[in-house]
């Protein structure tokens, strides 16, 4: 099992994905991927594509965070739903992680 630091792109995760490669997403990689949005290091777009990629069934969630992770993920892979996650809603969520 791979786990990610939140430095990975977009590239690098679905190519673990592509290869079957079980991945383990942690609340703080997930933290770092928000403060990356906040730093503008990464677009909404990217973020939307990496939660796309992030919600698949060979990605497993830190286990005492799996439904805020889950809960971000789809806000993030969701923004016709949601709206784009704005610097301040990316704080909001680190705070629950």
């Amino acid at each position: 099992m791979k786990h990610l630091t939140g430095h990975e792109t977009l590239e690098d995760v679905s190519k673990l994905v592509a290869q079957g490669e079980r991945i383990l997403l942690s609340s703080s990689a997930m933290k770092i991927i928000l403060k990356s949005l906040i730093a503008k290091e990464i677009t909404a777009e990217k973020a939307q594509h990496l939660a796309d990629v992030f919600e698949c069934e060979l990605v497993d969630y830190d286990l005492f965070k799996s439904q805020e992770i889950a809960d971000i993920l789809f806000e993030l892979s969701s923004p016709e739903i949601n709206g784009v996650v704005t610097p301040e809603r990316c704080i909001e969520l680190i705070a629950k992680l």
